[in-house]
């Protein structure tokens, strides 16, 4: 059966990496925050989520949303951005058959 993770669509899937940020991202993020605080019960501030954007931008985010939803599904607290990074990471190494990447289930 497919897994179901949610969609972070944004426009331009090239802007974060080249800098540009839109609306669409910010909406995003924050919507995987909100999410991410609903679970791990965590209240947010602006500036939690403009940080937790600024710090994870780079990675684009579609991919800090499957990353989060991995997190929700297997975390055991809110993660901080480094966390993130390295679902991300992981996620991409498996994603490319790298069967030396940990799953991503910790």
């Amino acid at each position: 059966m497919p897994r179901a993770t949610p969609q972070y669509k944004t426009g331009n899937a090239n802007a974060a990496a080249n800098g540009q940020a839109n609306a669409n991202d910010h909406d995003a993020m924050r919507r995987i925050l909100v999410n991410l605080s609903s679970i791990f019960d965590v209240k947010l501030t602006e500036i939690k989520m403009a940080l937790y954007y600024e710090l994870l931008r780079d990675l684009g985010i579609e991919a800090v949303g499957v990353a989060a939803f991995e997190h929700m599904k297997y975390g055991k607290s809110f993660p901080v951005p480094s966390e993130l990074r390295e679902r991300v990471e992981r996620i991409t190494l498996l994603a490319q058959g790298d069967q030396t990447a940990h799953p991503v289930t910790e």
